[in-house]
């Protein structure tokens, strides 16, 4: 599932808002005697949790379209060390 990036970063923004009035709400029905504050919450979170499932197989879905599109073309060959590049051992100095 592939959706662009305003649409995947107001998911991510509506996530974290909806866990906080979930938590806002609980704890002023607590507080204040309202209506189904569990509930609500539990509702919430709910929500939220179906948001993350989403937006993961959304990020999934990128990561991959990404990788394909780095194998196209040649064949990724062998790593071969950088000639240029030297390895030095630490001298151990004198105490």
């Amino acid at each position: 599932m592939r959706m662009s990036n305003e649409l995947y970063d107001a998911l991510k923004v509506a996530q974290k808002i909806i866990i906080l009035l979930a938590a806002f709400y609980d704890k002023v029905a607590n507080i204040w005697g309202l209506p189904f504050g569990s509930q609500i919450q539990d509702t919430c979170v709910a929500i939220a949790a179906v948001l993350v499932g989403i937006l993961e197989i959304s990020s999934l879905t990128y990561k991959n379209d990404l990788l394909a599109q780095a194998n196209e073309g040649e064949p990724i060959g062998e790593y071969v060390p950088n000639a240029d590049v030297v390895e030095h051992e630490m001298d151990e100095g004198e105490g």
